[in-house]
């Protein structure tokens, strides 16, 4: 049987889980400050086909909208605003790396490193890594735009993004580093998930997106895995490992095991939910990938933080100097807190009997009034030390709207929006050229998509078409496009 670890205890009690595959997005609201975590609330939500392709976000505006609408209309269920998002593993990246005490320095040996494994530039690159045993870094990588992207979901729905965490991490925290190497198999709406694990670092992951069923595949599914086997763990043969432990989650989780065990593998099946206690324990099994996330979110390796940039960083430095800084804050305050109570209190008690016998005897002195001072007899060089010259304020830039090339599109079903909302923006100057219908009439809100060279403008437009919308930034134009600028009205 197998020995799971037990999951930690938090001081913030529930999270919302929320993961999304080609079919859908789902939500599970569970309390995991737990000995055995609690599962309050799940929900789906079906996307429109193409939004995600091969479990990868391929329409970023639609699926935007889609996850806003699918949180605005759960809101009052969810019973919490704090958000762990799911990363599939197509968007993200695992690596290992021996780095020794040579002169180059860790982040320069890692850009060189992933220099030609990664399929974007480095410098588009969110690197994290960690040394988690000696000489051994484990390494996530991704675009840092996508990060920055996500996390801009949730800026306008009064939900709290705590971090972005990528799925196949969770298999780190849920089974015992005793066991290693192991592969490790998740099945969840037809597809399946990889990560094969030595030395606690995920060394490789991959997916199999199945278009026929899991009896129909055994044969991809079973040449898939032994080529992992056999390909990723030869080049670990340094480490005298061999590859026996199969671990599988899912639904048909019993299908692969009958599948592996011919092929001379040791495979064991994994039974979330009997780690979970619910409310409601219906259908739980299609939020397998929720309840996985669950046991992985609190990974060091994470992406953390409300904004994203591109670099590499090592996480526990980072994490320290957040920490410390945190904590230095807070012990500062107190200290200058009690300071200010205790010297209020000295100089209230010190001074209360001089100011009552001033009060007493104020009535009986004559004021003395001074004779005023000629302004002509004050040096000018007094005077130009005390005046204190405004600081002078850089030229605001002239905006032109008549500069910018607009189309209005009509994201929703009401007739005539796309002309109504050029009327109004001709009204308030702006050059609008066309209009027209957005491909889906799905939108909640309006978004606006713009070419980085003309973003100046970006502050008085989104003003203007506040007055009458609920305005979002969406994705950034190329700049070989016709136009500037192209607005999307939705439904507020």
């Amino acid at each position: 049987m197998i020995q799971l670890k037990e999951n930690m205890m938090f001081s913030s009690k529930r999270f919302i889980f929320l993961t999304f595959s080609d079919i859908a997005i789902k939500a599970s609201v569970i309390d995991v400050a737990l000995k055995k975590p609690k599962i309050i609330f799940t929900d789906q939500k079906t996307l429109p086909e193409g939004v995600v392709f091969d479990e990868k976000i391929a329409d970023f505006v639609r699926f935007k909208e889609e996850v806003r609408s699918f949180l605005l209309r759960n809101k009052s269920n969810l019973r919490t605003r704090r958000i762990i998002f799911g990363l599939n593993e197509q968007e993200v990246f695992f690596h290992k790396i021996d780095l020794t005490d040579g002169s180059e320095s860790k982040p320069e040996a890692i850009s060189t490193f992933l220099n030609t494994r990664l399929p974007f530039t480095i410098q588009e690159a969110c690197v994290r890594y960690l040394q988690k045993v000696k000489y051994s870094t484990a390494i996530i990588s991704t675009k840092f735009l996508l990060l920055q992207d996500l996390a801009s979901i949730f800026e306008s729905t009064g939900f709290k993004l705590v971090s972005l965490s990528p799925i196949p991490l969770a298999c780190l925290n849920l089974l015992n580093k005793e066991i290693e190497p192991y592969l490790f198999v998740l099945i969840e709406d037809q597809s399946l998930q990889f990560a094969l694990v030595v030395n606690q670092t995920i060394v490789f992951s991959a997916s199999l997106k199945l278009i026929k069923t899991l009896e129909s595949s055994k044969s991809l599914i079973v040449k898939t895995i032994k080529n992992m086997v056999e390909f990723e763990y030869a080049n670990h043969k340094k480490e005298h490992l061999s590859l026996r432990n199969v671990f599988v989650i899912g639904n048909e989780a019993e299908i692969i095991k009958i599948y592996l065990s011919e092929e001379n593998l040791k495979v064991e099946t994994i039974d979330l939910l009997k780690q979970f206690t619910a409310e409601d324990t219906s259908d739980l099994v299609n939020y397998i990938k929720n309840l996985f996330l669950s046991f992985g979110f609190d990974n060091e390796l994470n992406f953390v933080g409300k904004k994203f940039t591109s670099g590499i960083e090592e996480v526990s430095k980072l994490k320290m100097r957040t920490i410390n800084f945190g904590l230095l804050v807070k012990v500062a305050a107190i200290f200058v807190g009690i300071f200010l109570v205790i010297f209020a209190f000295g100089f209230i008690r010190q001074n209360l009997p001089a100011r009552n016998q001033i009060k007493k005897s104020v009535a009986t002195v004559s004021p003395k009034i001074e004779k005023p001072v000629s302004t002509k007899s004050v040096s000018t060089t007094a005077v130009e030390k005390k005046v204190v010259e405004p600081p002078i304020k850089p030229p605001v830039a002239v905006i032109n709207k008549q500069d910018y090339i607009i189309e209005v599109l009509n994201g929703t079903g009401t007739k005539g929006l796309a002309g109504q909302t050029k009327d109004f923006l001709t009204s308030k100057g702006y050059n609008v050229t066309t209009v027209g219908n957005a491909p889906s009439a799905i939108y909640e809100q309006t978004v606006i998509q713009y070419k980085v060279s003309k973003e100046a403008v970006l502050t008085d437009l989104t003003s203007t078409l506040a007055e009458r919308y609920s305005v979002i930034r969406g994705d950034q134009l190329s700049e070989n496009d016709r136009f500037d600028i192209i607005i999307i009205v939705g439904r507020k």
